[in-house]
């Protein structure tokens, strides 16, 4: 994948009978699509929804090129997929706003998101990966014990989480 995080494009073959994908970074030509799709996700969620829907949009400063988000997308460009990686510093980073629409979750959507952002994170030689989640929100914490371990405390002190935060880490050296 390129250099330029603007420019980093997965082009996914078609797979027997599934959509052809791709994997894009954002830029602000899917401001809305995000803010859409992420209103469908939180109706599966209603009591986390937030009504400042700016909270989904990224917030990635130019001033900080090791921050990236990345987007699924179908055949009819729309967002089936989200990934998003915040630097932490000190090669750390903070892994969120991963989701991949119901209808879309048996499949391969979010392996694709996860190489995107190991591949982008081992170029920029981050070490270290971390998620979070809650302990009531039992499908985040599968899809992340899938690919990361649980630890008891956040590799970071760059950020402040509840009391009751659950915390999955990636070691980038052991791969």
């Amino acid at each position: 994948m390129s250099e330029n995080p603007q420019n980093n494009i997965e082009e996914v073959p078609q797979e027997s009978g599934k959509p052809a994908e791709k994997i894009v970074t954002y830029s602000d030509d899917y401001r809305q699509a995000i803010i859409d799709f992420y209103r469908e996700i939180a109706a599966e969620f209603p009591e986390k929804r937030s009504e400042d829907e700016n909270r989904y949009v990224p917030n990635l400063s130019p001033d900080n090129p090791n921050s990236n988000y990345w987007l699924a997308l179908n055949e009819n460009s729309e967002i089936d997929g989200t990934l998003s990686l915040k630097d932490c510093g000190k090669g750390v980073g903070y892994v969120s706003n991963f989701y991949v629409r119901k209808d879309r979750r048996v499949g391969t959507i979010g392996g694709r998101l996860v190489r995107a952002m190991d591949e982008f994170a081992k170029e920029r030689g981050f070490t270290k990966l971390f998620a979070v989640t809650m302990p009531d929100n039992a499908s985040a914490q599968k899809m992340y014990a899938k690919r990361m371990k649980k630890v008891e405390v956040a590799p970071t002190d760059a950020m402040t989480f509840h009391d009751e935060t659950v915390f999955f880490e990636k070691d980038l050296t052991e791969e």
